[in-house]
């Protein structure tokens, strides 16, 4: 049997009442961070296959940067959806040749796919990011 869930708010004061949809927003968002590290990974495992074999996958990718670009807004991540439709035109200009990956696609790709990880990455991290990029300034 299924565990009782209670719908408390720990300090809150609002026992048994529905979470607010800030609540569930937040909820939604928490699970979109912890999803994202397996889709980033099937984009990493994608670009690999495409620089042996040029071809195999790039419809493939094409709807993982597709995925992200309408998904990252919903969550509240409009600059993951900016980066979705970034992969997404790498490789619609890619299907566009006949489905001949070029080596610029795949950097393109690349590049996208870091500033993805960036995304994700837990906000300490990406303030550790931020100092190092300026002290490289």
């Amino acid at each position: 049997m299924p565990e009782k869930v209670s719908w408390e708010r720990r300090g809150s004061g609002r026992a048994n009442q529905a979470p607010t949809w800030a609540d569930a927003m937040a909820g939604l968002r928490a699970e979109y961070l912890h999803d994202s590290e397996a889709k980033l990974e099937a984009i990493a495992l994608l670009i690999e296959a495409l620089e042996g074999s040029g071809r195999e996958g790039l419809s493939e990718l094409q709807t993982r940067f597709h995925g992200l670009k309408g998904s990252g807004l919903t969550y509240g991540f409009p600059r993951v959806s900016f980066l979705g439709a970034r992969g997404e035109e790498a490789c619609r200009i890619a299907a566009k040749r006949g489905g001949l990956v070029l080596a610029s696609d795949l950097t393109e790709c690349r590049a996208v796919l870091q500033s993805l990880r960036r995304e994700f990455a837990p906000a300490p991290f990406r303030a550790v990011e931020a100092m190092g990029a300026s002290l490289a300034l």
